[in-house]
């Protein structure tokens, strides 16, 4: 068997065009399959039977591997995380695909065939011979659904698969395809409110001064005033800094190995990042990674940063604020194994993408009296039940204040919880929540209680292996508008 994983999206070297040789067989291990449309990464937005097949941002992890294993031109393919395979959905043209345990079932099979670009088409040979893989809607968006659609040659029906080289041989000859039930004209959509605008994620500089432990890397920060890079050694490290306002932004960088331990506290910082390091705290149920405690903090960046728990305790950065914190960024990286993710407080301008939530046991995301807030292309999967838990992805909680201007957009929410939250005395004013995908285990996908904004284009999914709830979005109180949802792929509100 032959081992292959893309190091990147300009890396590929596919040869041979036309379809796979009828006496060939061949196996891919561990390859990403990559839109050629959107030149985002396949996944499954959980390891379990029935969970929708999407494109998503490149996570790094084992998800967005599959194991194509072709016999002649037809094959299977196979989630390396879960090790299920990819599953047709009947016959009907526009249903998603899904994961389901591998068997000899028709319709895991796929025929593989070679395009001129040096891209693939993959089509499927069974319950629903005929139809290709295809992008939703051509969506170049994080979290857009794989379906199965009437074959085009179409530049969203086009993937790329690194290590695949099969002889060619001339295309079988495929089950007619039913003829598609035209789809319904979309309702226009409204005008959507003005959504706020993130400050891009600064991209930390090459080289700089080695630190090697807690007490030089507490003298360099003592001393810097601007636009230093220090990088750490692998190592243990701790950090209590107050009342440092940098006039440029400085960095903290290292690999994983260069671990945070718990109770970091930060107070009255101006532009500090931390990038590609760890924090990790102890098992007590109140440890924090991050403490922020701020009077003028201001523009705090985490990029590429893992927050990991131990035994479901905890927070990774929790910002407890009395007087506004302005600029808190997450980008990248991820939250595991603790009770919530992040919690903000009296924040402004906050964003948190590309962040993976896993193994959680009550919320991803819980914020109070907040604005200028953007959560988009976040994972959150495989959270833990745990006693006296209400876990969600996504909550605002609006006993503490009001908080406005929020955009949750391309996020996808799954497993044992609820989705995005907002439930208490005060409101949530402006708050968009837009081409998300929910495939959890309760009823409560989208729930708004006195909430001003506009909730479209979201898919929500019946989780058919934890509850069989159905899944709903639940308005109460002020102004919201619907529209473009769909459930279960019908059209919804």
């Amino acid at each position: 068997m032959r081992t292959y994983l893309m190091k990147g999206l300009l890396g590929l070297l596919i040869v041979n065009a036309g379809w796979a040789g009828a006496n060939a067989a061949e196996t891919v291990s561990r390859t990403q399959i990559i839109s050629k449309n959107s030149g985002l990464l396949l996944i499954f937005s959980g390891t379990p039977n029935n969970y929708p097949l999407q494109q998503r941002v490149n996570v790094n992890d084992s998800r967005q591997l599959f194991d194509v294993k072709l016999d002649g031109s037809v094959g299977s393919i196979v989630n390396v995380a879960s090790g299920r395979c990819v599953t047709a959905n009947g016959n009907s043209v526009w249903a998603g695909l899904k994961s389901f345990d591998c068997s000899a079932r028709a319709d895991q099979k796929f025929h593989v065939k070679k395009l001129s670009d040096g891209s693939y088409e993959i089509r499927s040979y069974g319950n629903s011979a005929g139809l290709c893989l295809d992008v939703s809607g051509a969506s170049k968006s994080s979290g857009a659904s794989i379906i199965q659609n009437t074959c085009s040659g179409s530049l969203s029906q086009k993937f790329l698969m690194a290590g695949l080289n099969l002889p060619s041989a001339p295309a079988p000859t495929p089950t007619p395809a039913p003829a598609p039930t035209p789809e319904p004209t979309p309702v226009p959509a409204p005008t959507p409110t003005p959504t706020p605008v993130p400050t891009p994620v600064p991209t930390p500089p090459t080289g700089g001064t080695v630190i090697n432990n807690s007490s030089e890397l507490a003298a360099a920060l003592a001393n810097a005033k601007g636009g230093e890079s220090f990088v750490l050694k692998d190592g243990s490290y701790s950090i209590h800094l107050s009342n440092k306002l940098y006039s440029s932004l400085v960095t903290v960088s290292g690999s994983r190995n260069a671990k945070f331990g718990s109770w970091n506290k930060i107070t009255g910082v101006k532009n500090l990042m931390f990038s590609g390091v760890s924090f990790n705290h102890s098992s007590a149920a109140t440890d924090n990674d991050v403490l922020v405690n701020p009077d003028k903090v201001e523009n705090l960046v985490f990029k590429n940063v893992a927050f990991n728990g131990t035994n479901g305790n905890g927070t990774g950065v929790y910002v407890k604020s009395y007087q506004s914190a302005k600029g808190i960024t997450i980008s990248g990286g991820s939250a595991s194994y603790m009770l919530n993710g992040h919690m903000f407080s009296n924040v402004s301008n906050l964003l948190i993408e590309g962040h993976d939530f896993h193994h959680l046991s009550s919320d991803g995301v819980q914020m109070a009296s907040v604005s200028g807030v953007v959560l988009r292309n976040n994972e959150f999967h495989d959270g833990q039940t745990r006693s006296g838990a209400h876990p969600d992805c996504i909550q605002f909680v609006t006993h503490a204040g009001t908080s406005e201007n929020a955009l949750i957009e391309n996020n996808i929410c799954s497993g044992p919880t609820q989705g995005f939250n907002s439930f208490g005395t005060y409101a949530v004013n402006n708050v968009i929540i837009r081409n998300n995908i929910f495939h959890i285990a309760y009823t409560n996908n989208v729930m708004l209680v006195n909430c001003t904004g506009e909730v479209s284009g979201n898919q929500l999914f019946s989780d058919k292996v934890a509850s069989g709830n159905i899944p709903l979005i639940r308005i109460s109180g002020g102004s919201v508008k619907l529209f473009g949802n769909k459930r279960d792929g019908a059209n919804y509100l």
